[in-house]
């Protein structure tokens, strides 16, 4: 409707940052690809201050919980899992690129999630002491590994199913440890290789479409007095 909403919890550092971020990779095409995805986090979560030291603050030695400890952050990624698993062919990332955000939220050698807001980030002149978690990703060794095989360019909205038989336990995350990757493995390999050989014989059809245009448009010449 070409309306502003606007979107305010307790403190705007939290759920508020969840229901934004999430409506916009449902209405925007551009937060479904990598960079965008990139680009959202940025802006709807680190920018925005969500407070990844306090809210990511659990370590394996810890007895007890903290405080202000609570997995947000992993609650949104859990919903974009939740949508990506829905739309498989809307989404230019795959589940990797979710994991990785995850285990970097709680513990990480790049400083992108140190500290609670951006003040606190230059206070520490992490930018200056720290490589960033985004640079690493968009190297092209590490963004093959993120990169969604059955992407296909999607403008339209997309609005996923909420109903309790749609939603699915995230097993890349909560039975990680307990399942058996090596069929997966496979069957990712098979998919990729597919895929590959269908974009394969699609050129040379289209090679073909031309050259068999072609070959009409000069017997149309020809029979032209």
């Amino acid at each position: 409707e070409g309306a502003s909403i606007l979107i305010h919890g307790t403190e705007g550092t939290d759920s508020t940052l969840q229901v934004t971020s999430l409506a916009q990779i449902i209405l925007e095409p551009r937060s479904r690809t990598i960079q965008g995805f990139e680009a959202l986090i940025e802006r709807e979560w680190l920018q925005a201050g969500h407070p990844f030291q306090q809210r990511c603050a659990q370590s394996a030695y810890c007895n007890s919980k903290q405080k202000w400890e609570s997995p947000v952050f992993l609650l949104f990624l859990d919903c974009v899992w939740q949508i990506l698993r829905q739309f498989p062919c809307s989404f230019e990332f795959n589940e990797n690129l979710l994991i990785m955000l995850f285990e970097h939220a709680y513990a990480s050698q790049f400083g992108t999630f140190l500290g609670n807001n951006e003040s606190e980030r230059c206070k520490l002149k992490l930018q200056q002491k720290t490589m960033s978690l985004w640079s690493w990703v968009n190297r092209p060794s590490e963004l093959s590994k993120f990169a969604n095989p059955l992407f296909e360019a999607n403008s339209l909205v997309i609005w996923p199913s909420v109903a309790p038989q749609s939603l699915q336990l995230w097993e890349g995350i909560f039975l990680r440890w307990n399942r058996s990757s090596k069929y997966l493995d496979e069957a990712y390999e098979e998919m990729v290789n597919i895929i590959e050989y269908n974009k394969e014989l699609q050129a040379k059809v289209n090679i073909l479409r031309r050259q068999l245009a072609e070959l009409e448009t000069e017997d149309g010449m020809q029979e032209s007095p």
